[in-house]
């Protein structure tokens, strides 16, 4: 399905672990692929927290604005908003079913396969 003007490409993807019992961490990945963040959980950091260290990163990486996806730790839900000069609180995000990928395993062995022949290994 081809995307609206109103629904723009995201820059940014943050992707939160850990929670209110063990603290939190993120990963966050901007649109050409640049990664930050180390994932590690940190006791005494929120997830709201989290959000705003990953915005940090983008920012310091030439980040200005456009559309920034958050993922929630368990990876069902997630959010989007405006990256500029107000970050979100993550209690005050609006959150939606997170898109899911598919695989078929009879496809991803196929591939496995086809891919160790054009190796000229065997299976």
């Amino acid at each position: 399905m081809a995307r609206t003007k109103t629904q723009r490409a995201p820059v940014a993807d943050i992707c939160l672990y850990g929670g209110a019992t063990h603290g939190a961490g993120y990963f966050a990945r901007t649109i050409d692929g640049r990664m930050f963040g180390d994932g590690e959980i940190v006791q005494t950091r929120s997830l709201t927290s989290a959000i705003w260290l990953a915005c940090q990163d983008l920012c310091d990486a030439g980040v200005e604005s456009g559309t920034v996806r958050v993922f929630e730790p368990r990876g069902e839900l997630m959010a989007s908003f405006q990256f500029g000069s107000q970050w979100p609180y993550f209690g005050n995000l609006k959150w939606t079913a997170a898109p899911q990928l598919v695989i078929n395993a009879a496809d991803l062995e196929a591939e496995a396969a086809r891919q160790a022949r054009a190796r000229g290994e065997s299976c």
